[in-house]
């Protein structure tokens, strides 16, 4: 399990403001942003590769703010992948575990199943500016699940993959972490990739949490207009409660009328801002019936 505690960083102008969230052991986790939002930057403190500059990282239950990161056994997928291009592929899947003193025998054991899992034995020979993007990512994932972490984190793993290959991936992905067992943070922009593999979502705009829940609470029900319009919901609108009842409400707005499912505590005379979702649409003739 991983927890964030009250977790600030700043760099120049820019501020990560009183991050907390948790990942259950086994969960997948997908942070979603905007480009510039820290997302890269809050991972990077739990990798330890920058210093926050207040909160605390948890890792089972043991604090991990100020240990170094190599001693952390966390792997760490940057967007770039970052191999290095001097070792062939079995080199950089086996560096992490020599310099932990793993021994000769257990490297060849990880090694086979590793390689086993991802289909990657044809590529253990090749060297890395050889390989193509969907691989690279590959063997980049195999380098850091080898050393078997007690977290994964992955910085935008598709990026640099072609459209017509990353959906392939993401479910290769998916079932190769279902055996490892462990807890994943996964940031990405992507919707369909945060729907397709998170279990557990968060929204990180400017710098700040706005919102953590299941993919449904978060993608179905945002909790402001911010979370929604970066959501790509465009069908918002201003109205005014007309009346209310235990289970609906009358907004009126400057062109219609609408009855909603009471969610919110909302009274006549209120002033309130909505959004239809597009997929919940349908257009039908007048007087058609329903």
């Amino acid at each position: 399990m991983i927890e964030i505690d009250n977790l600030g960083f700043q760099a120049d102008k820019f501020k990560l403001k009183n991050i907390s969230f948790n990942v259950a052991q086994k969960e997948y986790f997908v942070l979603l942003g905007p480009t510039g939002s820290g997302k890269t930057s809050l991972i990077k403190c739990i990798a330890g590769l920058y210093k926050p500059t207040s909160g605390k990282v948890i890792k089972n239950r043991n604090e991990i703010t100020n240990i170094l990161p190599e001693k952390r056994n966390i792997g760490y997928v940057p967007q770039r992948f970052a191999l290095f291009p001097h070792m062939d592929v079995q080199d950089n899947i086996e560096f992490g575990m020599k310099i932990r003193g793993t021994d000769a025998k257990e490297i060849k054991t990880r090694l086979g199943s590793v390689v086993e899992w991802l289909k990657i034995a044809p590529l253990l020979k090749r060297e890395i500016d050889s390989l193509s993007g969907g691989e690279k990512q590959k063997v980049s994932l195999a380098r850091a699940v080898v050393v078997r972490p007690d977290l994964l984190l992955l910085d935008e793993p598709f990026a640099s993959i072609e459209e017509s290959f990353r959906k392939k991936l993401w479910f290769e992905l998916k079932k190769f972490l279902s055996y490892i067992e462990i807890p994943v943070i996964h940031i990405t922009h992507n919707l369909d990739e945060a729907c397709a593999l998170g279990e557990k979502v968060g929204i990180l705009i400017n710098g700040e949490l706005k919102q953590t829940g299941s993919v449904t609470q978060v993608l179905d029900h945002p909790c402001s207009k911010e979370i929604a319009s970066f959501l790509g919901y465009n069908n918002i609108f201003k109205g005014t409660v007309v009346r209310n009842t235990k289970a609906k409400s009358l907004i009126r707005t400057d062109s219609f009328d609408i009855k909603i499912i009471n969610r919110v505590n909302i009274q006549p005379g209120d002033q309130i801002e909505f959004c239809i979702r597009q997929q919940d649409l349908k257009i039908i003739r007048e007087n058609y019936p329903i």
